[in-house]
């Protein structure tokens, strides 16, 4: 009849009573390290003790520009996540080689943006999420890399369209 102790990067312990799964929401770009510790009702740890260290890195592309170089049999998944009524867009310029390297744009339910091109020459192209979450994965065969793909996210309020009638 316990419950669980974490600390997040040396911080201080926050209790969780509940077995529902824990959403850590506004961290920094950049490394991270979690401990979690079993206790009792007293909130003692438990003897011996029983403790699970995870270790993540969070990078949240809003208003970054990301290049990526493409490499043989490289895979590569770089994404965004806009405050609450914001779409986060990218703008893609790259050059994929037809029918082997790909770049797939998924909003935050999976669901693929970029139907209409998934390889060939990327200029300019703009994908964007109404749901506030944007991931791209870059896909590489053996072959022919074309160098650089570069990756503009932006995170922005929802433009409403206002039509008068004159």
């Amino acid at each position: 009849d316990g419950h669980i102790h974490y600390s997040l990067n040396g911080g201080a312990e926050v209790m969780v009573y509940s077995s529902d799964d824990l959403t850590l929401t506004d961290l920094p770009n950049g490394d991270h390290t979690i401990v979690f510790s079993l206790v009792d009702e007293n909130h003692t740890a438990l003897d011996p003790a029983v403790e699970a260290t995870v270790e993540f890195t969070t990078f949240n592309a809003c208003g970054e520009t990301v290049t990526y170089t493409q490499v043989a049999n490289g895979n590569y998944t770089v994404g965004a996540t806009a405050a609450a009524g914001e779409v986060a867009s990218v703008t893609i310029n790259a050059t994929m080689e037809t029918n082997y390297d790909h770049i797939y744009v998924y909003d935050g339910a999976g669901t693929l943006l970029n139907t209409d091109q998934d390889d060939g020459t990327f200029t300019d192209a703009v994908y964007s999420s109404t749901d506030g979450t944007i991931s791209v994965n870059v896909t590489n065969d053996g072959s022919v890399q074309n160098g650089d793909v570069t990756l503009a996210f932006t995170c922005a309020a929802a433009q409403s369209n206002v039509t008068f009638n004159v």
